[in-house]
């Protein structure tokens, strides 16, 4: 918990007992939440604006995906800010889908999922609310693997 802030050319983080760090030295989650942070006191992402987020569940335990899912959707919803998401987390896909449902916001979340096609190119599919267990699958296979390995285990 704390706070970041662009000082002499660099930037800071100030813990909520007022230890300042470098930005170097702060844990990698922290810094991706604390740049959305440095964004907005900057103006840099403001009303209409877009924000492009490649892979945000890297490095943040599971329960900070589920906060930092909320802090975009509460972003989308009161700036009106468009997000574009690159991720392969379940967990961050159902927390964002389970925020824009909470925050009316569901009709302007939309999903593409990306699929090999048999050129060796990549096919980007539109994905609505109501089959969303297609990216689940699709991102879910060692989960269902591992049930496998289970049940094989079990048998013997």
């Amino acid at each position: 918990n704390g706070k970041f802030f662009y000082e002499r050319g660099e930037f800071k983080f100030v813990s909520n007992n007022d230890v300042k760090s470098d930005m170097s030295n702060t844990a990698s989650g922290t810094k991706q939440i604390g740049l959305i942070q440095l964004l907005l006191a900057n103006r840099k992402l403001k009303e209409n604006s877009f924000l492009i987020i490649d892979e945000p569940e890297v490095n943040l335990h599971p329960d900070w995906q589920y906060k930092f899912a909320k802090i975009l959707v509460l972003l989308a919803k009161r700036l009106n800010i468009s997000i574009y998401i690159n991720t392969h987390s379940p967990l961050f896909i159902e927390s964002i889908h389970a925020f824009s449902y909470y925050y009316d916001i569901l009709d302007k979340t939309t999903y593409h999922l990306a699929k090999e096609s048999n050129d060796n190119m990549f096919d980007i599919n539109e994905i609505n609310e109501s089959n969303l267990s297609e990216i689940y699958s699709n991102l879910g296979q060692a989960y269902m693997e591992i049930d496998v390995l289970r049940l094989e285990k079990d048998l013997d």
